[in-house]
């Protein structure tokens, strides 16, 4: 081989590796191409499929409950059945949560107007003049009124969004539930008093331990008693009551009054159910929140709420709130 020769092959050598880069790169594109393709003809079924459950969601069911996977011959691939069926399955649990979303967003709308409404042109009518003296007082009284009602909703709603927040954490101790039964008695007796009725407790003389976050528990409480006497006359009684009942604690909240209506009876904890029509917080209604939050805050213990089927004479209404034991705590008493 001459130097020329060698040279030139040498120079034709050192070339390849651009070619083969070339031809590398050249394979890559297709390949990405076909492997896109692939998978796009592979979604391409579930991307009807969720087309049709949203134009379905929109038009309504099936007429009979009649249920179909879509796809482009009314079918979809196997492969993707159960990722059809989870979907359908999660669009139908969403969709109730949407409705009462948008439920709660119309009721605060509702309740917060009402009052500020009022507010405003009794607070526009003073400012202006156009009350007469003898007027001032009722319209200053209304004002303190109103702005107390919104103030409580705000309240409400604060509370009823803190415990609904999956992040919320109640801050256990091991607590003597008598304990808190007779401080929180003690602190109601006013309130009861103001609304012209009574208040009092019936706890057993040995301490009765439990894990309980202690503001969720005075809510709980304030919340029943606060409802007995919020929607009951003058002169009704509450009694709140402990006692252990095999592994657990039991708290009943009862009163004398006119008892939980029928309509109501399934629906008292849900939040803004109200035993007014009208939904006003002007009305004496409340919030429609108490007993939602009352809920909550058994659950967040780790017991649970519901009212008595036939109440304790000689009371009409019970709420029994069940905690569990704490056993440690019991025996250290």
């Amino acid at each position: 081989m001459t130097d020329a020769s060698y040279s030139n092959a040498y120079s034709k050598a050192s070339s390849l590796w651009a070619v083969a880069a070339a031809a590398a790169l050249a394979g890559a594109a297709v390949v990405a191409v076909a492997v896109v393709r692939i998978v796009q003809r592979g979604i391409h079924p579930l991307d009807r499929a969720i087309a049709a459950s949203r134009g379905q969601r929109r038009t309504g069911s099936r007429r009979g409950g009649e249920k179909r996977r879509p796809g482009g011959s009314g079918t979809i691939a196997a492969e993707l059945a159960p990722t059809y069926d989870s979907f359908n399955e999660l669009m139908g649990e969403l969709s109730p949560a949407r409705d009462e979303n948008r439920r709660i967003v119309a009721d605060v709308s509702h309740d917060l107007k009402t009052p500020l409404t009022v507010i405003r042109g009794y607070a526009q009518a003073l400012y202006e003049g156009r009350v007469p003296p003898e007027k001032q007082q009722d319209y200053l009284k209304a004002l303190v009124e109103r702005s107390t009602a919104s103030a409580d909703l705000l309240d409400s709603l604060l509370a009823y969004a803190s415990t609904e927040h999956p992040d919320y954490r109640p801050n256990m101790r091991r607590e003597d539930v008598c304990r808190l039964v007779r401080a929180f008695v003690a602190h109601a007796v006013p309130e009861a008093e103001r609304s012209g009725g009574s208040i009092d407790a019936r706890v057993p003389k040995d301490a009765l331990f439990a894990q309980v976050d202690e503001l969720l528990f005075r809510r709980m409480l304030s919340n029943l008693a606060g409802n007995s006497f919020a929607h009951n006359p003058a002169g009704t009684h509450v009694e709140v009551s402990c006692e252990r009942r095999g592994d657990a604690v039991v708290i009943a909240v009862a009163d004398t009054g006119l008892g939980i209506p029928g309509h109501l009876r399934g629906r008292a904890f849900e939040a803004f159910v109200t035993g007014d029509d009208a939904r006003s917080s002007t009305s004496g209604s409340g919030t429609g929140l108490g007993l939602s939050i009352a809920r909550r805050c058994a659950t967040l213990m780790g017991g649970a709420l519901w009212f008595a089927d036939s109440p304790r004479a000689p009371f009409a209404t019970e709420a029994i709130i069940e905690l569990p034991l704490d056993e440690a705590g019991a025996e250290e008493s």
